[in-house]
């Protein structure tokens, strides 16, 4: 076998274990999801099904197996477990595996799979409660100074310079519209934007607001929703700081490229 096929098999090897562990993480970010909005505990007392309390065991917690075995229902009551579940757990793994093959064993991976967690377990609890918890946020923005330190993915200014961009994008309009706009969405963003930096912050934005206002529309058309009913920009903030952190330098590029700048 040729030194170009074992160092294939190696990173191949390296995606799949980021993919397992993934889904281990995701099942976990699920509990934190579920437990940090009701201001209980993450790690006690162990997981239950939330319709009977009754406690579950090693074959019920196994990543996507388990729900797939069980036709997505709970084996004592039946009643039936939410699709974000497997979707939280996949949905992890994947962006475990793209992060290890966008920055390979480094510590800029670290620095990514800790925004990659912040983003996925906020997109959970916005869609599920509409609420984007203040513990989460400040567990973001503890975690930030370390890991910068450790990878230095970009300069202090630039960081700082995301985190006005993110939290001050959204902070006139909530002065103006103060029941548009979320302090949650603030702090997200603000927190987020110090990861990413002001450059793909504003590539964050630009595809959250696009994003969130094609949705928007749509539901208004199809009459899913109405004009005074809430529709959670956290969601799109999350998909917005993903897209950024993996392909916003990619479309900074094209973007300068077809101005001609």
């Amino acid at each position: 076998m040729g030194t170009a096929a074992v160092g294939t098999t190696a990173a191949g090897v390296v995606r799949g274990l980021a993919f397992l562990l993934g889904l281990v993480m995701g099942s976990f970010f699920n509990v934190v999801a579920y437990r940090l909005p009701l201001g209980r505990s993450v790690v006690h007392p162990p997981s239950s099904c939330p319709s009977c309390g009754t406690r579950l065991g090693p074959r019920e917690l196994v990543p996507v197996l388990s729900y797939l075995l069980q036709a997505g229902r709970c084996r004592h009551c039946r009643a039936r477990i939410s699709p974000l579940y497997p979707g939280v757990e996949l949905a992890t793994g994947a962006l475990f595996a793209l992060v290890v093959t966008w920055y390979g064993l480094t510590a800029r991976s670290l620095y990514a799979l800790l925004l990659v967690s912040l983003l996925v377990i906020t997109l959970r609890t916005d869609l599920e409660r509409q609420v984007i918890p203040n513990t989460l946020v400040l567990s973001g923005l503890a975690g930030w100074l370390p890991l910068w330190l450790l990878a230095q993915p970009l300069s202090l200014g630039e960081a700082l310079g995301g985190l006005v961009l993110g939290a001050g994008f959204f902070l006139l309009p909530a002065l103006v519209f103060p029941q548009g706009i979320g302090g949650g969405d603030i702090k997200l963003a603000g927190v987020m934007g110090l990861y990413l930096g002001w450059r793909l912050t504003l590539v964050a934005l630009l595809l959250a607001v696009f994003a969130g206002a094609a949705v928007a529309v749509g539901l208004l058309v199809t009459g899913r929703k109405r004009r005074t009913e809430a529709i959670p920009f956290g969601p799109f903030l999350v998909l917005g700081g993903l897209a950024a952190l993996f392909w916003g330098e990619a479309l900074i590029h094209w973007y300068v490229g077809r101005m001609g700048f």
